[in-house]
Order: C-alpha cells, then structure tokens, then sequence
C-alpha cells in the first residue's frame, strides 16, 4: 500500500511539474512580478528593506531575486525559483498530509496550484511551501516545536495576509504551554524557546511592514471608496471574492456563482465547528483577509485563493487535535469538508482555465512582449517614453534595452514604482480630469481632448521638438473615440489588434512631440 501511494503522488507530482513549466515557457510577466525584478536590480539589500513598508510585502521574496541576481541571472531565474518553492509544497502536501486521493488530484490540477502560485512569480508560492510545512510540523508541535516555530517564522515573512494566521497558530501555542504549566504536564522549555521564535517572527515582519497602511499608494487609493454598511461590505467581499476565484467575465456567472460559492463556504464552516482550533483558526485568519482586501489592498486570485490554501491546512491537521472521528447528523467531518473542499476548487476550473491558463498559454496575458519588441525595433534610444500609467509599463521595461521610461505621475525618469501617496493623489487628479471631461463632451455633444493633456504635460516638462513616445493604457484610451486631434491621428501602435490581453490592457503608443 505505502509503494502504491509513493508511485502514485510521485506521478502526480511529476506531472504537475511538467505542466505547470510549460506554462511558465509561456508566460508573460506583468507589473507586479516585474516591479520585484526591477527593484531588486535597482535597490541594495538596505534600500530594498526601506521600500518594504511602501510595498507592503516582506522582503524575504525580493532578497532571494536579489541573491541570485548577484550572481548573474536573468529573469527566468524568477520563475524557476517560483515553480521550485511552489512544487515542493505541493510535494509536502501529497506525500505528508494524508489527503484523500481525489482531493489531491483537484488540489494539484486546480487554477490555483498549476497556475497561479507557481507561474506569476510572486511571493504567494513562499506562502504555499511554508503554510504546507508548518501544517507537517504540526503534528509534532510539542515534541519538535523549534522546527515547528522556524516554519511559523518564515510563514510570517511570507506575506502579509498569513500575520493573523500564524498569530493563532501562536495564540494556541501560548494556551498550550499555560496548561501544560498549571497541571505539570510535560517540561515546556523548549516550547518556550520555539515560541519566541514564533513571535521574532511576527515582530519582524511589523519592523518592515510597520506603517505600510498609511504610506502605499495602493491602499490609499483602495481606501478611497465609499461603504455604506455591513451588508455592503459583507456583500461586495463575497462578489469580489467569487469573480476572483471563478474568474468569469459577464454578470451572470457571478450571479450563479456567488450563492454557491457562499453555501459551500457555509457547509464548511457548518462542519468544521465543533472542531474548535480549526474553526478559530479559519474563522479569524478568512475574516481578517476579508477586511483587508475589501478596505486596504485590491483583491486578486491569489489573495482570495489563500483562504482555500488555510482550509486545507484545517482539514490536514484537525485529527492531530481529535481523540476520535466527529460526526455531524451522522456524517463524519472530515469526509464532509473533503467532499465540500473539492467542490470549491471544482468552481474554479471553467472560468480559470478557459480565461487565464488557456490565454497565457496559446495567446497573451499581459501583451508586454509583444509591445517592447515593437519598441526595440522602431523606437530610437533617445526617445522618450512616456508612460502614461507607470504599473502597466513595467513588464514592458523587462524586455527592451536601452530605452528611456519616464513617469507620467512622478514627474521623473523610472524602472520600478515607488507605491507612494503623493503617486496616488496624483492619479486621482489625472482620472479625474479625464473623466470629468469625458461626461461633460458626452453630454453637450463636444469632442473629446483628452490628448491635449499629454500634449501640455510634454510642453511643460520636455525640450522644444523632443520626440515622445506616449504608452497609453486602454482605459484612458476608450475615452478618445471622438478626439480628432492630431495627436490622435499620430498613433503608431495598438497591441494584440486592439484586443485585450487576459491580464492587463490593450497598449497603444502615440508619437508626440514637444512644442
């Protein structure tokens, strides 16, 4: 039996491993994975530690593409060592937890783990190997609790969303050893020193990420919009939520998928409640990326897809805090979140594949390739290029040479963004103007001049008969449809044929020049 289960997760494994760097061949970067590669081929080890608390990240993800651009590698290196740390936690899962077959096989070929933490290359796929290890080391907790600790540290400094998990792995921990003190259980030394580990941990990540809520532009334009109660924020968590994990794209697959999506997700907290840490864990940990995502950070697939990973860390470690089954109405738990767990994934299968692994793989997530290597061969190096939104630039950045980016909201020649307030403020003015404008032409029947605002920023910050090259992303671009001037007649590229790519937007490029 245990040389059939060996052969079987190894042929899993392998297969997955296979696929998912195929799709890693495939894939094209977008901002969030170039910003991390550009940083760190800008930044010292200090500087890129000051930045953290603009981020919003810890900066064990960056010192790694730091060491290993030290040492002389390209990009790809990024991926590789994302689609590493992802499978081998995928490799935990299979060969350590116990898992029901089935489920494993859904767990390995959903969007999720095949996609989406091994191929963006972020730091999401540290928080796949150390959430995995730590749920191994749980069983062994009090016998082996300094490797237990060491993992709960790093799963800390994995991300920012997985502080409150882990400070209820320790808040548990912390009981643990109260009890065993007051009854003279066992000797918890070691427990003791295994637990300040723990909490270096989580102080370490507030030293770097101490003060992000009030210094990065991204929550401060996030928290820019209005609620107006509970039920709206509870309301617009689950939608979010939904579209990021099923990833349709027309209403009426939100409007079927939501409810299911939240009956499956109440079936599982239905069965896992007598589980008491289980349900404390998952309740506290899921409630607190909620809120974050709906008042503090934009969500994303992988943000929304840490809940699933935290539910299958429950369903992993619950019978190492059992004596015996549980059973509810007669089912036993375990089976039941099993059978709910792999439905939850299932949802994720149309929409994930169709609109995003499939895209990547036979057409373009993010159109950056294509557009810089248009850039490379009908751009001159000393022109300008004026980036009219700096984030969707940046992968652009990863594959010319030689060219000259400069930053439309800074004011400034750039390679990576420095996540700012005063960025922010300025991108509401610009947004702003554009809109204000644009309903007001609408209204009283008047052309739209949109370009005029690139042309009187030129003006303003660039020698008399410089050329320009503005990258106009697509959402301002929709509101010149009806601008005839002759900026506008001046565009000399639209990427992928003026459709959108899955990850990112249409690029169109304008030669400008400077009066």
């Amino acid at each position: 039996k245990d040389k059939n289960e060996l052969i079987f997760n190894s042929v899993l494994l392998i297969i997955v491993c296979i696929c998912s760097f195929v799709l890693a061949i495939r894939h094209e970067p977008w901002g969030d994975e170039a910003q991390t590669w550009l940083m760190a081929r800008e930044l010292s080890f200090g500087e890129l530690f000051e930045m953290a608390k603009y981020e919003g990240h810890p900066v064990l993800w960056v010192y790694m593409i730091k060491f290993f651009q030290n040492l002389g590698a390209g990009y790809f290196v990024q991926e590789v060592l994302s689609l590493i740390i992802s499978n081998a936690g995928l490799a935990i899962l299979h060969f350590k937890s116990g898992i029901n077959k089935v489920l494993k096989c859904i767990i390995a070929f959903s969007p999720i783990m095949i996609f989406w933490y091994p191929v963006v290359a972020r730091n999401y796929c540290l928080v796949v190997f150390f959430l995995f290890l730590t749920a191994y080391f749980y069983k062994d907790r009090y016998a082996k609790p300094i490797r237990y600790n060491v993992a709960i540290f790093f799963l800390f400094n994995s991300h920012v969303l997985m502080s409150v998990f882990c400070s209820c792995l320790l808040f548990l921990e912390i009981i643990d050893i109260a009890l065993a003190i007051k009854n003279k259980s066992r000797d918890v030394k070691r427990e003791i020193a295994g637990l300040v580990i723990g909490i270096l941990g989580g102080i370490s990540l507030i030293i770097q990420v101490g003060g992000s809520v009030s210094q990065s532009s991204t929550v401060v334009s996030t928290a820019k919009y209005d609620y107006y109660g509970l039920y709206d924020i509870i309301m617009d968590g689950l939608i979010r939520s939904t579209q990021c994990l099923v990833i349709f794209k027309s209403e009426m697959s939100y409007v079927i998928f939501t409810p299911v999506v939240l009956i499956i997700s109440i079936f599982i907290l239905f069965f896992i409640a007598k589980h008491k840490r289980q349900l404390f864990i998952l309740v506290v940990s899921a409630g607190f990326i909620m809120l974050v995502l709906n008042f503090i950070y934009t969500n994303s697939e992988q943000k929304t897809a840490i809940n699933i990973l935290i539910v299958i860390f429950c369903l992993w470690v619950m019978n190492y805090d059992e004596k015996k089954e549980i059973k509810i109405k007669n089912v036993n738990s375990r089976t039941a979140i099993t059978v709910l767990l792999a439905l939850l994934l299932i949802t994720t299968y149309p929409g994930g594949y169709t609109a995003t692994i499939f895209k990547d793989l036979f057409g373009s997530f993010s159109h950056s390739k294509e557009t810089a290597e248009f850039i490379n061969e009908n751009i001159d190096d000393d022109v300008v290029i004026l980036s009219a939104d700096d984030f969707i630039c940046l992968p652009i950045e990863l594959y010319t040479e030689n060219k000259k980016f400069w930053n439309f909201y800074t004011d400034d020649y750039y390679t990576y963004i420095e996540w700012t307030p005063e960025r922010s403020n300025r991108i509401f003015e610009f947004y702003e103007k554009v809109v204000q404008q644009y309903t007001s032409n609408i209204n009283y029947g008047e052309e739209i001049k949109i370009y005029d605002i690139y042309q009187e920023y030129i003006d303003k910050h660039f020698d008399k008969g410089e050329k320009i090259a503005v990258i106009i992303p697509k959402r301002v671009y929709q509101y010149t449809q009806n601008d005839t001037s002759k900026a506008k007649r001046q565009i000399i590229y639209v990427s992928g044929n003026g459709d959108d790519a899955y990850y990112g937007e249409t690029y169109i490029i304008a030669m400008m020049q400077a009066n």
